[in-house]
């Protein structure tokens, strides 16, 4: 719960990256859509509407991720000795961790699978996830207020682009509202 300057000061006291996976790795692939994504996404369609067993994909997504980044770990050619995969014991102990375990009511499943699908999506696919949050509300981050006037909290929409504002005679009518702290009206709060 540190102030934004603070947060600065502090900046190079804490590790950022896995530095062999992601930082001196020149084979990362680019990502449009991945197999654990999709899996998230017909967990919550499972949930919401039914058709399968929203416990299967769920748990299918999260073993996809783990997967995936340790696929990313190995494909860098500079370091021999990558991370060895879990074992099936450690996915499944890890997989009936009361936290993570896919139990509770409609929405703390919901949450469970965004937040799951948000943490995948990491900063590889960041605009993803940054919709992601948008679109649900999970995870349910708290943000400290910044002390700088326009940047109070973290942005929910981009603004409208200068020739938009420029040329576009509807302009007006939601000149107020074009803020990047307003939500778009899909939004969840």
């Amino acid at each position: 719960d540190w102030p934004l300057e603070q947060q600065q000061v502090n900046l190079g006291k804490f590790a950022v990256l896995d530095s062999a996976t992601f930082l001196y790795n020149s084979f990362i692939p680019g990502i449009v859509m991945s197999s654990a994504e999709v899996s998230f996404l017909k967990a919550e369609a499972f949930l919401r509407w039914g058709g399968g067993n929203p416990a299967d994909m769920y748990n299918l997504g999260i073993r996809q991720s783990i997967d995936f980044y340790y696929y990313l770990n190995r494909l860098n050619a500079r370091y021999k000795n990558p991370e060895p995969l879990p074992s099936e014991s450690d996915l499944a102990e890890f997989l009936s961790h009361p936290l993570l375990k896919l139990t509770g009511s409609t929405e703390e499943k919901l949450e469970k699978i965004a937040t799951q699908r948000w943490a995948h999506f990491n900063f590889l696919q960041s605009a993803q996830a940054w919709s992601e949050l948008r679109r649900t509300g999970y995870p349910r981050l708290n943000f400290r207020k910044n002390s700088q006037p326009d940047a109070a909290e973290p942005p929910r929409r981009l603004v409208y682009p200068g020739n938009e504002v420029t040329y576009n005679v509807n302009y007006e009518a939601v000149r107020e509202k074009d803020k990047p702290y307003f939500a778009v009206f899909w939004q969840t709060d």
